[in-house]
């Protein structure tokens, strides 16, 4: 009788250099079944044009044509009936999965990987965890809320509808773009001196929230008596 068990758990937002990518690749590595003779891995790396294989983090490290930032990356390490997947779901998130005869050692390396993840996260993670539905569901909210409070506080007020038209669209927006602007993994393969470069996504995603909340002061002032 074979029996295989296989856990997994979404990750965080989070961002890894080369130096500590290597150090999880060789933290899943020691976690394997002593006697392991035969150890298969590979590390996919997909760019827009291109997606580049490596059979181990070695050749990874050699390779010397790659952007300065990867977002896109799989890791997949199989010895006997254990095997280790790292990977990104169509919707962009990313999941650990392990897969064992061994129920404790699954667990075991899946929270492992997750604790590392959690150590590494992106300020922005929570916001990758609002999925399209939910985003749509608070736009719904947020206009309802904002309908009722103005009929019962201020029946005569109207609503800047450009404004609102705005706020919303910036809502849609954020959402649509979070997958490219708000990445779900990032491997620094080169950090940049230019702080511009290496905080473009933080002064983005700063840039839009100001953007959100100046459309919806201007939208609600007169509702507020704001001067």
């Amino acid at each position: 009788m074979e029996r295989k068990i296989s856990r997994k758990r979404d990750l965080p937002s989070f961002s890894m250099d080369l130096a500590q990518f290597e150090s999880l690749y060789n933290k899943i590595i020691a976690k394997l079944s002593p006697g392991s003779k035969t150890i298969l891995t590979s590390i996919v790396i997909t760019l827009p044009s291109e997606e580049i294989t490596f059979d181990n983090i070695d050749e990874l490290k050699a390779f010397t044509d790659l952007p300065s930032k990867i977002t896109k990356l799989s890791l997949m390490i199989i010895s006997g009936l254990e095997s280790i997947y790292i990977y990104s779901s169509p919707l962009g998130k990313y999941i650990v999965r392990a897969s064992s005869n061994n129920e404790v050692w699954c667990v075991g390396i899946v929270e492992m990987v997750v604790s590392i993840a959690v150590l590494n996260k992106k300020f922005y993670s929570g916001v990758n965890k609002i999925d399209s539905f939910n985003s749509m569901l608070f736009m719904i909210v947020t206009s309802m809320i904002i309908g009722v409070s103005v009929q019962l506080y201020k029946p005569d007020f109207t609503i800047n509808f450009y404004a609102l038209i705005s706020f919303l669209f910036t809502i849609c927006l954020m959402n649509y773009v979070k997958g490219k602007y708000l990445p779900f993994f990032v491997l620094e393969v080169n950090k940049s001196d230019n702080i511009f470069k290496r905080y473009s996504v933080e002064f983005m995603t700063v840039s839009t929230i100001f953007i959100a909340i100046g459309t919806l002061i201007i939208m609600l002032t007169p509702f507020l008596d704001l001067p």
